[in-house]
């Protein structure tokens, strides 16, 4: 596979920032996150190298370092993609009408279970990084606290309607599952052979149901 290419005589870094950044993301979905993932599956992420990396994705050295200062960097834009797409994943449930039945609950979680799930591996690279990169653990905590922000106002707009308990309190409720659900669906992910995906679906939706209604 070859790698980006830049016209003769122009710099990526001249270039207006917002196609840098389209590219950037090009670069991460089409290369970047499928090779770490690979790589995930033999070492952790501390163990890798640029040049491990880069040759797993079939880039230069040189493109790796136009578009990151370092692996760090890359991390924090791998948990951006990542964590993205579970967002607006999550969101499938959060934009749910208060009157939804437990079987559209069950089918806009096992949306975010399917999202998930092929990632595990990253998210327990990203676990492993928040103790001791900053940027990584701001860049995740952020992720989180959008989370939190949506269960909270599902869990709101549910008790407005009348169909939610009335007694909870939104935002520790929100708390709780956001980070239940994180580390039960990395831990649960990381070994797929050993657990059925409609089960964990299942036990999402009973946890979810009976402790808001």
């Amino acid at each position: 596979m070859s790698s980006p290419t830049t016209p003769t005589g122009t710099s990526r870094r001249a270039q207006p920032l917002d196609r840098r950044h389209i590219e950037r993301r090009e670069l991460i979905s089409r290369w970047l996150l499928p090779a770490v993932e690979r790589l995930l599956e033999q070492e952790t992420y501390g163990a890798l190298t640029v040049e491990q990396m880069a040759a797993e994705a079939e880039i230069s050295r040189s493109t790796f370092y136009n578009y990151f200062e370092d692996k760090g960097d890359l991390l924090r834009a791998l948990v951006g993609d990542v964590m993205g797409a579970s967002l607006d994943a999550s969101r499938v449930w959060w934009m749910l009408p208060p009157e939804a039945d437990k079987e559209e609950l069950r089918v806009a979680l096992r949306h975010l279970v399917e999202v998930y799930r092929p990632h595990a591996l990253l998210m327990r690279a990203v676990s492993e990084s928040v103790s001791h990169d900053a940027r990584v653990r701001d860049e995740y905590l952020d992720y989180m606290a959008n989370g939190v922000a949506g269960i909270a106002g599902y869990v709101r707009s549910g008790q407005r309607a009348g169909v939610i308990r009335a007694d909870l309190d939104p935002d520790a409720v929100g708390q709780w599952l956001t980070w239940g659900f994180e580390r039960g669906l990395m831990q649960l992910s990381l070994r797929p052979e050993d657990q059925d995906p409609e089960r964990v679906v299942t036990a999402m939706t009973d946890i979810v149901w009976k402790a808001l209604h």
